[in-house]
């Protein structure tokens, strides 16, 4: 059933305001309109390092009954969930970058840098490495100091020895900064670090439900603060105020929320510019169908309750989906 609602104005004692808007969170009636039309404020930081922590940790399979132990902070927690995941993230890139450079000069073989060095200078000479089309490479005759090492694909890799640096024409040249076998160790290090890394975070995921926990107590603080925020103080700073929505079946629940409090709640008319939102109040089956029509799209507040015809229809639906599966 969708509840028709009041418009009220609330102002009060400036000093019992935070009393007001913790009560009024606990209650959950209340649906705030801002007075102040200040600017929003910001997600803070640490809902969203808790938001990316959850996120992550939902990409692994929880054990409740593994949860770190010693975990006293969700937030620190969530921290290291991150700086893992962007370590884990650097480290796959690393064994990319390595995998095709290995590819790419996996017909080299495996050599000693450092000899190569010695023979350079010592002998006063260079080493080049080239590769060429290998259709091109069978029609073209090559220099004498020109060698061939091998063929990977459709490509032939040679290496030049010289006194000074040369170019060949239809060779394109190689720089291989580290040798396939440097490669392949750190190559190797890189997985076993990988490796370690995702261990770290399968273990962190069993922590999900904490997680969400202090994500749900970031959230109602910084919504706690987004509501202080917005209210206004037309005369002065003694007396805040702020206008809210609420429903017709809550307003005896109001009064009992502002027993004791300097605080008075005014019925107000609704000007024809307002956005009135929609409060939708089920039971049992319309409960279930009013789960779904969110699902799909809120209706309005002048429009009709569509959650018990939603759900009939949605089971009879869903019954002839089975029945047909089972008999397929």
């Amino acid at each position: 059933m969708i509840i028709d609602l009041h418009k009220y104005l609330i102002f009060g004692a400036k000093e019992q305001m935070d009393q007001f808007f913790s009560l009024d969170q606990r209650a959950g009636f209340l649906a705030i309109i801002g007075l102040s039309h200040k600017k929003s404020l910001e997600m803070t930081d640490e809902i969203k390092t808790l938001m990316a922590a959850i996120k992550i940790a939902k990409k692994y399979p929880t054990h409740p009954h593994e949860v770190p132990p010693h975990l006293t902070d969700p937030l620190t927690l969530a921290h290291q969930i991150v700086e893992a995941h962007s370590l884990l993230e650097r480290l796959l890139d690393e064994e990319r970058l390595l995998s095709a450079e290995i590819s790419r000069i996996s017909a080299f073989g495996d050599f000693s840098a450092q000899d190569v060095r010695d023979i350079e200078q010592e002998g006063k000479r260079v080493f080049q490495y080239f590769c060429m089309k290998s259709d091109l490479a069978r029609e073209t005759a090559l220099p004498p100091e020109v060698i061939y090492v091998g063929t990977e694909y459709d490509l032939d890799y040679f290496v030049a020895i010289n006194r000074d640096k040369m170019r060949y024409p239809k060779m394109i040249e190689m720089l291989i900064e580290h040798p396939v076998g440097e490669l392949r160790e750190k190559l190797f290090t890189t997985k076993d670090k990988i490796s370690h890394t995702e261990t770290q975070l399968r273990h962190y995921a069993n922590a999900l439900a904490p997680l969400q926990e202090g994500l749900v107590n970031c959230l109602n603080e910084h919504h706690l603060r987004l509501v202080k925020h917005d209210a206004g103080f037309p005369l002065g700073q003694a007396v805040f105020a702020i206008e809210a929505w609420i429903p017709k079946t809550r307003l005896k629940a109001l009064q009992g929320l502002l027993s004791g409090l300097d605080i008075v709640a005014e019925p107000i008319q609704i000007e024809p510019t307002d956005r009135i939102p929609t409060c939708m109040e089920n039971k049992r089956l319309g409960k279930m169908g009013e789960d779904l029509v969110h699902i799909y799209d809120t209706p309005a507040h002048t429009d009709k309750d569509p959650s018990s015809w939603v759900m009939v229809f949605f089971s009879i639906f869903f019954a002839m989906i089975v029945s047909d599966a089972g008999y397929g």
